[in-house]
């Protein structure tokens, strides 16, 4: 999964395949040098006990390296997902609170055409602009009250609330 932002040079599949080439190569490297230089003075057995346990350090060492590598890799992996998802819920909130906000302003603007059209301030207007306030407070308070805050339970929250009313 690419996520914005992610840099991929550190990624695991990298990593890994990077370590898999670097023990491939530098076991080419030390066997050609070993052969050249070595391989002669010892026996057979010697020789190939020896290779496989120069070998054997090389490749824990290299996975050892590689392996803190990976670590930090999904470290950031799991830090850009976590970021990712407080803004998918930042952005729900806020769309939310504009949603609560909008109504409520929609009852004062229907309050002043009232009011600019010279008629009576009709008392039910004046009563449903209270309500609608009382409850865009409660709800925009319940909003910040939410403890598992994420876009799907902010969304679930909203339809909630519009199904109710």
């Amino acid at each position: 999964m690419k996520i914005e932002g992610q840099n991929t040079i550190n990624s695991p599949i990298k990593i890994t395949l990077t370590a898999a080439i670097l023990v491939f190569a530098l076991g080419a490297v030390l066997q050609i040098v070993f052969h050249l230089t070595v391989d002669d003075k010892l026996t057979d057995f010697e020789s190939h006990l020896l290779f496989t346990i120069v070998i054997t350090f090389l490749t824990a060492g290299v996975a050892w390296f590689f392996t803190r590598k990976l670590d930090s890799a999904y470290k950031d992996l799991e830090a850009a997902r976590s970021n990712e998802e407080r803004r998918k819920a930042h952005q729900a909130t806020m769309f939310a609170t504009y949603h609560y906000l909008n109504n409520a302003l929609n009852q004062v603007n229907l309050l002043i055409l009232q009011i600019e059209s010279g008629s009576e301030m009709d008392q039910e207007v004046l009563e449903e602009l209270k309500k609608s306030i009382n409850k865009t407070s409660r709800e925009i308070r319940e909003l910040g009250e939410m403890t598992d805050v994420t876009k799907e339970n902010v969304e679930k929250f909203i339809n909630s609330r519009l199904t109710a009313s």
